[in-house]
C-alpha cells in the first residue's frame, strides 16, 4: 500500500496498525491539538466554496473505476460518497474531493473516517483509521457590534486597581507589579491565548485555564516592573489585549483600550530608530529583500567611548513564540550613531506581527545599566499570488506542452521552501491536485524569481474546468515561525483549437 506524501496536507502522527487504511487527509487542518488529532478553524472551514478539501491515500491495488469511498463524520454518520471515475481506473494515486460542510457542525467529533467498498464487491474493507477532530467556528469575543469604532466592543477594558486608575503607576506600583483582570468575554474557552500590550511592550502570552474559562477563577495577569519599564512613561499609556483560540481563530479586533498614567521615576534613554519604519509600519513590499536597520544615537552625556550598547529586537508573529535578536556594540567615538541590522528573513517571519526594539547602555567603568524607551513597528505585507505565464487574463489553453509558473515575493532568501499548489476542478466537478516543492537557490534570489514548470498533462486533465493556483513559503531554522500563504490566482481552463 502506498502513502500520500504531501507537502501541503498536515503530516498526521496517528499510528496505523497493520494494513488498516490510513486516515482521511484534510487540507490546512490544525494539528496536533490537545485531546484530538486536529482542529478545523473558520479559515479552513470557509476557505473553499465547495467545502473542506480532502484526500484519501492511494490504497492497496487494484484501484478501479466504481470503487466507492463513503465518508463518515461521526460513528455511522455518513455525509458524503466519492466514486472513482473512468480516468482514475488503475491510477493508484490519491483520491481528492471536497467534503461539503452542510453536515459538519461545530464541536468535537470522535470518529472521522471513510469506508472503501471495491467495485463489484458487496462487502466493504475494514474502515480507515478514525480521527478525533474539533470544529471551532466561534471567534474569541464573538462578533464586534461596533466595527466602525476602535477596539472590540465585547472585549472590555482590563480591570485595574482603583489607585492605579485614579493616580497612575508610580515607582512603588512598578516595583511590586500591577495586577490586571481580563473580564469574561463571549466564546471564552480553555487554551485561549491572551496577549496584553502595555504601552510599548507586550506581556508574555497567558493561556486560559479550565477554571478561568468556567468563570470560577478570574483571569489575572500582572504587568511586572520589567514590563512597565519597557512600556515607558506617559500620561496615557494604552493597555489592551488580543486573543486567539487553540485552533488559531483570532478575535476580530483587539480589546477596548485603557489609558494609564505611568510615572515611575526611572530615567530612560531615547528610543532607538527603526530606519525602515514609516509611521510605525514596516512594509515588506517596499523592504523587498533588504535587512532592517536599527539606529542608536550615542550623542548625550549618558554615553562615552568604551560604553557597551546592547540592542534587543523582539519580533512577535501573529501566532507562535516571539523571535528575539540581541546584538551588542562598543561605543568607539562620541557622538556617534550605532547601527544594528536585523536579517530580512527574521522580519519576514513576523509578517502581520510586531517588532519591539529597545537597548541598554552599560558604562565602561562600573557596568551600570540604563535602559531606553521602546520603539514598536507593525510588519505588513502579503505574499503576492503566482503568475501563470501562458494565461491570457483569467483563461489558459490546454494546448501547451508545459505551463510556466512565476513566483515572486518580498525578501526571497536562499533555502526558502516554496510549495506550489495546483488545485484544479475537472469538467465533471472532481478536484485535481498537483504540487511541487522548490528550495530557493542563490540564483533565484539574485533574479528575485522562482520559475516552476508544470507538465501540460496537468492542464489537459482540467479541460473545461478551472484552476486555483497558489503557494506557501516556509523555512527551517530558529528565525522562522509558521507558513505564509500567497494570494490565489483563479484561472479557467479551455481548449482553443
Amino acid at each position: 500500500m502506498t502513502h500520500f506524501h504531501s507537502f501541503l496536507f498536515p503530516r498526521l502522527q496517528t499510528e496505523v496498525p497493520g494494513l488498516k487504511l490510513r486516515p482521511l487527509r484534510i487540507f490546512a487542518m490544525i494539528e496536533p491539538i490537545v485531546d484530538g488529532d486536529g482542529g478545523i478553524n473558520c479559515k479552513t472551514y470557509y476557505q473553499f466554496p465547495n467545502g473542506l478539501f480532502c484526500a484519501v491515500d492511494a490504497y492497496a491495488e487494484p484501484m478501479r473505476k466504481g470503487d466507492t469511498l463513503d465518508i463518515y463524520w461521526g460513528k455511522d454518520h455518513k455525509i458524503f460518497t466519492r466514486v472513482l471515475q473512468d480516468d482514475e481506473d488503475g491510477s493508484n494515486q490519491p483520491v481528492f474531493f471536497f467534503l461539503p460542510v452542510t453536515n459538519i457542525l461545530p464541536g468535537w467529533v470522535d470518529e472521522v473516517y471513510y469506508v472503501l467498498t471495491r467495485a463489484g464487491s458487496t462487502s466493504p474493507d475494514e474502515p480507515a483509521t478514525p480521527l478525533r477532530i474539533l470544529v471551532k467556528l466561534d471567534l474569541p469575543g464573538g462578533k464586534d457590534d461596533e466595527p466602525h469604532l476602535p477596539g472590540h466592543a465585547k472585549l472590555h477594558i482590563v480591570q485595574l486597581p482603583r489607585d492605579v486608575i485614579v493616580n497612575g503607576v508610580d515607582a512603588v506600583w512598578a516595583a511590586k507589579g500591577v495586577p490586571m483582570v481580563i473580564p469574561p468575554y463571549p466564546n471564552i474557552a480553555v487554551r485561549d491565548v491572551i496577549q496584553v500590550q502595555w504601552g510599548n511592550a507586550f506581556l508574555p502570552p497567558h493561556t486560559v485555564s479550565a477554571d478561568e474559562a468556567a468563570g470560577t477563577a478570574p483571569i489575572e495577569i500582572t504587568a511586572h516592573q520589567d514590563d512597565i519599564v519597557a512600556g515607558g512613561d506617559g500620561n496615557a499609556q494604552v493597555v489592551h489585549y488580543g486573543i486567539h483560540d487553540e485552533v488559531f481563530n483570532h478575535s476580530e479586533k483587539w480589546s477596548l483600550r485603557t489609558p494609564v498614567k505611568v510615572m515611575f521615576g526611572i530615567r530612560q534613554l531615547d528610543e532607538p530608530i527603526i530606519q525602515e519604519s514609516v509611521n510605525g509600519i514596516i512594509d515588506l513590499d517596499k523592504l523587498n529583500n533588504r535587512d532592517v536597520n536599527v539606529h542608536v544615537r550615542a550623542s548625550t552625556s549618558d554615553f562615552e567611548v568604551g560604553d557597551t550598547v546592547t540592542m534587543t529586537w523582539v519580533g512577535t508573529p501573529p501566532t507562535g513564540a516571539p523571535l528575539p535578536n540581541q546584538q551588542s556594540q562598543r561605543v568607539e567615538s562620541f557622538p556617534s550613531i550605532l547601527m544594528f541590522q536585523i536579517p530580512n528573513v527574521q522580519v519576514r517571519a513576523i509578517a502581520m506581527g510586531t517588532a519591539d526594539v529597545s537597548y541598554v547602555r552599560y558604562k565602561k567603568d562600573d557596568g551600570s545599566a540604563l535602559p531606553s524607551r521602546h520603539e514598536l513597528a507593525r510588519v505588513e505585507g502579503r505574499i503576492p499570488a503566482p503568475v501563470l505565464s501562458e494565461a491570457a487574463g483569467n483563461t489558459v489553453s490546454t494546448d501547451i506542452t508545459s505551463a510556466t509558473v512565476n513566483i515572486q515575493y518580498p525578501g526571497m532568501t536562499t533555502d526558502d521552501i516554496v510549495d506550489m499548489a495546483w488545485l484544479g476542478t475537472k469538467a465533471n466537478g472532481i478536484p485535481y491536485f498537483y504540487e511541487a516543492r522548490h528550495i530557493v537557490s542563490p540564483e533565484d534570489v539574485e533574479n528575485h524569481l522562482v520559475t516552476l514548470y508544470v507538465p501540460g498533462k496537468h492542464l489537459r486533465v482540467l479541460e473545461n474546468g478551472a484552476l486555483n493556483l497558489f503557494y506557501r513559503v516556509s523555512r527551517d531554522g530558529p528565525h522562522w515561525r509558521g507558513t505564509h500563504e500567497s494570494g490565489h490566482q483563479e484561472i479557467n481552463v479551455l481548449r482553443f483549437t
